[in-house]
């Protein structure tokens, strides 16, 4: 059976949480456009300050989670891990493909939870060790996730990204203890806390 005979179609994960109502676009002031999206030059800012860190990381001028700067999230942007991350989607990708090609030489009906299944033991380790950096995130990040904007909390950096919209209003920054921290004492550290996005949206 060859593809051609197939219907396409997307299915979606009957026990997906139900998506937050959210206000429009249209209803956004300008003002808060500005303070929940980045613009083209804060975005170009973000990503030349990633290259410059990128650079240093692939020529050992500076060392993970240093205390001049944060690298956490440029990890798989450096060369070694972008073949990495190359490798293990491409193998992802034809194991779908695979199981796809068996499913069509075989019978007339996808199953879908098998090429889910073959999926996910290809990219198990991928998963594992997401889930030990997320965990990592999460130590280092709750001591600061409660702190109240005062005099007493300056130097504290709290990310919260427990709604859709991962925007810069949720980025509380105020600048001392640079040392405590382990990052630069001014607003240049946005740039590098939203690094992957950053790059991602250069790529794009």
């Amino acid at each position: 059976m060859t593809y051609s005979h197939h219907k396409r179609s997307v299915n979606f994960d009957p026990n997906v949480t139900p998506a937050v109502e959210t206000i429009s676009l249209d209803d956004y002031t300008s003002r808060e456009i500005a303070a929940t999206w980045y613009d083209e030059e804060e975005m170009a800012n973000i990503t030349r300050r990633c290259v410059r860190i990128l650079k240093r990381m692939e020529t050992n001028e500076l060392k993970h989670g240093g205390k001049n700067y944060c690298t956490r999230g440029l990890e798989g942007h450096t060369t070694l891990g972008s073949i990495n991350k190359r490798r293990s989607r491409s193998a992802g990708v034809a194991a779908v493909l695979e199981e796809q090609a068996r499913q069509w030489d075989e019978s007339t009906e996808a199953d879908t939870q098998a090429i889910a299944d073959a999926y996910t033991r290809t990219t198990s380790s991928c998963q594992m060790w997401a889930r030990v950096m997320g965990n990592r995130d999460q130590v280092a990040a709750e001591p600061f996730l409660y702190l109240d904007d005062d005099e007493d909390c300056k130097g504290a950096v709290a990310i919260s990204a427990t709604a859709p919209s991962s925007t810069k209003s949720r980025i509380e920054l105020s600048l001392a203890s640079p040392h405590q921290m382990g990052l630069r004492s001014d607003k240049s550290i946005v740039g590098e806390l939203v690094a992957p996005l950053a790059v991602r949206a250069a790529a794009a």
